[in-house]
């Protein structure tokens, strides 16, 4: 008998659950980690020593995590392990454990990232070539993930459907909650993966619908190249700031970005649109057709777009119109009053408030009075000047007046 087989048995739960690779990887990686730290390679043994009650699962899981943390590891690395761990126990033993019993790290969240601004981005592209463009322009308009886009085919982008946007279907395989969903891309990301898809054309790859959307020299990119790309041109740009060791501007505020582009829609089509089931509605009741997230989805590409100049639509106009005058109307009954308070006061130290707010500030010694300006003629002058008043300037019209003050 395989003695590594309650590895497979989880590792075959992790990939039905999960349709993912690379959280198998993760459960793989966790658990040869628990199982070297116990010393041995039998894992069966561990489980026939834990169902003969020689072997206490919390407690040796327990011990791992003291093992791990003593080692100087993130609280969130040593929460995974303990994961992977606890899993292994779970999916073997015909007994459930008590897992509150265990001692677990806290998490700390100490790492500020934020949405890049349209400046930013434009540095970050403009400093790539065409391939960087065309991904981090699908990703901020589509919010697929660095994982997605490395999983995605030219197949998966519909060119034809729509004379602006391009229609995007993830597969289930690569979507990381093993659920297919639709998005789009903006024009201008649409624009810019056209031009990479062409270049690569020009360069001599026959790329057609089964090949890699995102390719270096002819062959599928990694998951994780992207992000790597994506951290050369923040260093480059001078936008590399880091928080707790980790870059501000990290690959996935793409994604943030995306959402932030998408608060004008309905909060169900956004969930939709970023491959959630939903955050107010479920999925067994709430299944919105391709035109109705498409309708949504236009309203925000002018969010979503970095280069072109951004369009108002009709609706976001009004609610824009709608705020503005709500602030007017808070402004006014501020001034109001603020200025009937300062009235009244003055009006009590027995000031004539009926005089101009200028008068008033001369009055007060705060200002000083505007002198008298008049135009007269050139004959005039000396008459004038003899009366006090000043010589300010002569009209520059032809007409030879002069301005005088006094």
């Amino acid at each position: 008998m395989d003695p590594r087989e309650s590895v497979a048995k989880t590792l075959r739960r992790i990939y039905i659950k999960t349709n993912s690779e690379k959280s198998v990887s993760n459960y793989r990686w966790g658990i040869e980690s628990f199982l070297k730290w116990a010393g041995t390679d039998d894992a069966d043994e561990i489980i026939r020593q834990a169902e003969a009650g020689e072997l206490d699962p919390i407690e040796a899981v327990q011990g791992f995590i003291e093992e791990l943390s003593g080692r100087g590891l993130a609280p969130s690395t040593v929460r995974l392990y303990a994961t992977t761990a606890k899993k292994f126990f779970d999916v073997n033993l015909r007994t459930a454990l008590n897992w509150k019993l265990l001692t677990i790290p806290t998490l700390r969240r100490v790492v500020i990232d934020r949405v890049p601004t349209k400046n930013e981005l434009k540095r970050i592209i403009d400093y790539g070539d065409v391939r960087d463009k065309a991904s981090i322009l699908f990703a901020l308009s589509s919010g697929a993930r660095d994982e997605t886009l490395a999983g995605l085919n030219v197949g998966d982008v519909d060119f034809e459907a729509y004379p602006d946007v391009a229609l995007v279907r993830v597969r289930a395989e690569i979507a990381k909650g093993g659920v297919g969903y639709p998005t789009f891309i903006t024009p201008e990301a649409r624009a810019a993966l056209e031009e990479y898809l062409e270049s690569r054309h020009r360069s001599g790859e026959d790329v057609g619908p089964d090949s890699p959307l995102f390719a270096h020299r002819g062959k599928r990119v990694k998951p994780g190249s992207l992000s790597l790309r994506w951290r050369r041109r923040l260093k480059s740009t001078g936008l590399n700031s880091k928080s707790a060791g980790w870059h501000e501007l990290h690959f996935h505020v793409l994604r943030k970005f995306f959402r932030t582009g998408l608060r004008y829609i309905s909060a169900s089509d956004r969930e939709r649109l970023m491959g959630h089931k939903g955050e107010y509605l479920d999925d067994a009741y709430y299944k919105p057709n391709l035109d109705q997230l498409l309708a949504e989805y236009r309203k925000a590409v002018p969010e979503l777009t970095v280069y072109s100049p951004e369009i108002i639509g009709e609706e976001r106009m009004a609610t824009l119109e709608g705020e503005l005058a709500e602030t007017r109307k808070a402004f006014e009954a501020l001034k109001d009053a603020t200025v009937g308070r300062m009235m009244r006061e003055l009006e009590a130290k027995g000031v004539d408030t009926s005089k101009t707010p200028h008068e008033l500030a001369v009055e007060m010694g705060i200002a000083e009075a505007r002198p008298e300006q008049k135009v007269i003629d050139e004959e005039g002058l000396v008459a004038h000047l003899s009366e006090g008043w000043r010589f300010v300037a002569q009209l520059n019209n032809g007409s030879g007046k002069i301005v005088v003050e006094k």
